[in-house]
């Protein structure tokens, strides 16, 4: 083995280690609030446990939405739109 495929397996390990890390604390910090039923929170404690519970499905929809927003902010795309209109 070359040691730039140890290297790159053991990057690619802590991405993924650090991913799984992040989605853990994010569901964590979802169900945290979401446990705030009390007062002005109250009607809100409801979105918060929906998030928690579908953490993964909100982080795919918003990398879908940001790769939507990259997209349409390319040269070409802008040049195309401005074609049309």
């Amino acid at each position: 083995m070359f040691p730039e495929s140890i290297n790159h397996y053991r990057l690619r390990r802590q991405r993924v280690e650090n991913f799984v890390e992040w989605v853990k604390a994010g569901k964590e910090s979802y169900y945290i609030v979401s446990k705030f039923e009390h007062f002005e929170y109250a009607k809100v404690a409801p979105v918060f446990a929906q998030l928690s519970q579908k953490f993964e499905d909100c982080v795919y929809g918003l990398n879908l939405v940001k790769n939507e927003l990259e997209v349409m902010q390319h040269p070409i795309v802008r040049t195309g739109n401005e074609l049309i209109m």
